[in-house]
């Protein structure tokens, strides 16, 4: 996992400024893990505006690749149910916009999702998906 700030805006005490983020995850072992390699890598401005510090802007990237052992055994089962699908790989692009609360204590976050291969069959066109997230800090 990395996550680094590149550019500071203002002074470097306020915690605002873009920066980059990201994490890799190995199981090389295909027999165990259904999803051996996935990775994911982002932008993320934080405090963008002077006037909101700690609100939060990020874009980012997810890939994972299912494990050869889990196609081969799908594969197996297309042979009894040709509907089966056998799982590749599937890709997000994620933008969102966590927007802090007075007080920093509360959060609403949308979330606009572009999932490539959902459920990593193909057997399903791509999808848009719309979310919102909401948190309290205690």
């Amino acid at each position: 996992m990395f996550d680094q700030l590149l550019i500071p805006f203002g002074d470097r005490k306020e915690s605002r400024g873009l920066g980059i983020t990201g994490s890799a995850l190995f199981s090389p072992d295909e027999s165990i893990s259904t999803m051996p390699y996935f990775f994911t890598a982002g932008v993320v401005a934080r405090g963008i505006f002077e006037a909101r510090p700690d609100d939060v802007a990020g874009l980012g990237f997810i890939y994972g690749n299912f494990s050869n052992d889990l196609q081969t055994s799908q594969r197996a089962a297309q042979l009894f149910n040709p509907a089966q699908g056998v799982q590749t790989y599937e890709s997000v692009i994620e933008a969102t916009y966590r927007i802090a609360l007075p007080g920093n204590s509360v959060f609403v976050q949308p979330d606009l999702q572009y999932i490539i291969r959902p459920g990593g069959t193909g057997q399903f066109g791509n999808a848009l998906v719309l979310g919102c997230q909401i948190g309290i800090n205690f």
